[in-house]
C-alpha cells in the first residue's frame, strides 16, 4: 500500500531568538509537496526496484505533517509559530516507559499519529493509506483554529481521535470531545497534592518581579550546535524538569500560583552546574511573562531527594507554562539554554 510518513511540526518556542522559531522544519515542511508520479520519478532519474509500483491519489501530501496540543487543545508551550497543519495530536505530558519523564513536544504527536495509522492496517492492511490518513482527519475534533502550514493552509486543525477513526472496523461507539476541564489531569493533580503532603521543603523562595523577553543575563546562542546526551535522549525533549509543576490557585488566590521543583532525581543534576533559571507563563491571547528565577538558583543545584522548592508566582489566568534553565558549556565554550513546558494544576 506504499509508505505513509508522519512527521512532527517542530518544537521550540523561544522568544529570544526570533529568526529560529517559525515555521515547520523539515520533513515535516515537504507536506507542502505531493507524492511525485511514477513518471516524475523516472524523470528524475529513480526507477521502481519491483513491480508494479504503489499508487497514490492524486495530491496526495508526501508527508502528514503532526501539530502538538495540550490537555485543553490549545498549543504545547514549545510549539513553534507559525507551524499549524491541519493535523493535531495530544503532545503533552507523554510517559513511554516508568520513570521517564512526562515528556511535551510535537514528535510525540507524530507517534500517536503513526500509532493510529498502524492500529488500521493491523485490522485491514488492504486499506490504502492515503484513506487512512484521510479517514482520522475527517473524524478528528475540530478545535476551532485553522492551519497556516502544509499543503492544507486554511483548513480546519482537527484533533485525532482515535475511536472515532476506527469505528467503521470495530463495534465502537464514540465521538470525538472537546478537552476535559482540566486537561485531563484531575488524577495526576491529587498525587502531586498527596506527594506534596509528604515532601520536605527547601522553604517558600521569592522570585525576582517578572521582567519580559528578551532575557536580560546570558546571551542566548541561536545557532544550531551539539546538544548535550543527558537532555536529549530519549526524544523528542528529554524534560529539564520532569517532576516540575505550577498549581493554579495554589498561592491562596486565583491569581496566586505555585512553582513546584524536584530536582534531585534528574540525570543530570550530579554533573551540570545551573547559572540560570526561568519560569514562562502563557495568556490566552499569546503573550507571555517570564519570571526570573535567579533567587532559587543555589537551591536548585544543592537539591537533596525528597526535597520540593516551591516558588509562588502571581498571574491572570494562566493556560500553560515552561520552565527553562541555562548552563554552561565547557566543551563548546558557551552557555546553552534547555527548557520543556510543565503541567498546569488545577487544586482538587
Amino acid at each position: 500500500m506504499g509508505a505513509v510518513v508522519y512527521a512532527a511540526a517542530g518544537n521550540t518556542r523561544d522568544s529570544s531568538c526570533p529568526n529560529a522559531e517559525t515555521q515547520m522544519l523539515a520533513p515535516a515542511n515537504l507536506e507542502s509537496f505531493a507524492v511525485p508520479t511514477a513518471a516524475q520519478c523516472s524523470s528524475w532519474g529513480y526507477a521502481p526496484d519491483r513491480s508494479p509500483v504503489s499508487t497514490y491519489t492524486v495530491g496526495t501530501p508526501l508527508i502528514h505533517a503532526m501539530g502538538g496540543l495540550d490537555g485543553n487543545d490549545r498549543d504545547i508551550a514549545n510549539q513553534r509559530e507559525d507551524a499549524h497543519p491541519r493535523m493535531h495530536a495530544t503532545a503533552s505530558g507523554a510517559v513511554h516507559s516508568n520513570g521517564s519523564g512526562a515528556m511535551t513536544g510535537t514528535s510525540v504527536a507524530a507517534a500517536v499519529g503513526a500509532a493510529a495509522h498502524f492500529l488500521r492496517w493491523t485490522i485491514n492492511p488492504n486499506i490504502p493509506g492515503a484513506y487512512v490518513a484521510r479517514r482520522f482527519y475527517n473524524t478528528g475534533h475540530d478545535i476551532g483554529e485553522v492551519a497556516d502550514s502544509g499543503m492544507y493552509v486554511t483548513q480546519p486543525i482537527r484533533r485525532l481521535a482515535i475511536c472515532q477513526g476506527m469505528s467503521d472496523l470495530l463495534p465502537l461507539t464514540c465521538a470525538p470531545l472537546p478537552p476535559d476541564p482540566h486537561g485531563n489531569l484531575d488524577d495526576y493533580a491529587l498525587a502531586i497534592e498527596d506527594a506534596i503532603a509528604d515532601a520536605d521543603f527547601a522553604g517558600l523562595l521569592l522570585p525576582e518581579e517578572p521582567i519580559s523577553s528578551p532575557l536580560v543575563g546570558d546571551q542566548p546562542d541561536c545557532s544550531e550546535g551539539p546538544a548535550l546526551d543527558v537532555f536529549v535522549k530519549p526524544q523528542p525533549d528529554r524534560p529539564v524538569c520532569a517532576y516540575c509543576e505550577g498549581t493554579v490557585g495554589g498561592g491562596g488566590a486565583m491569581n496566586a500560583h505555585m512553582l513546584n521543583m524536584s530536582i534531585a532525581s534528574e540525570q543530570w543534576a550530579s554533573d551540570l552546574e545551573v547559572t540560570g533559571a526561568y519560569l514562562h507563563v502563557y495568556a490566552g491571547d499569546g503573550s507571555t511573562t517570564t519570571f526570573n528565577l535567579a533567587d532559587v538558583v543555589d537551591e536548585i543545584n544543592d537539591a537533596v531527594p525528597a526535597n520540593v522548592i516551591q516558588v509562588p508566582f502571581t498571574f491572570v489566568a494562566p493556560i500553560a507554562a515552561s520552565l527553562e534553565f541555562s548552563y554552561y558549556d565547557a566543551l563548546n565554550d558557551r552557555y546553552v539554554k534547555q527548557a520543556n513546558p510543565i503541567p498546569l494544576l488545577w487544586p482538587m
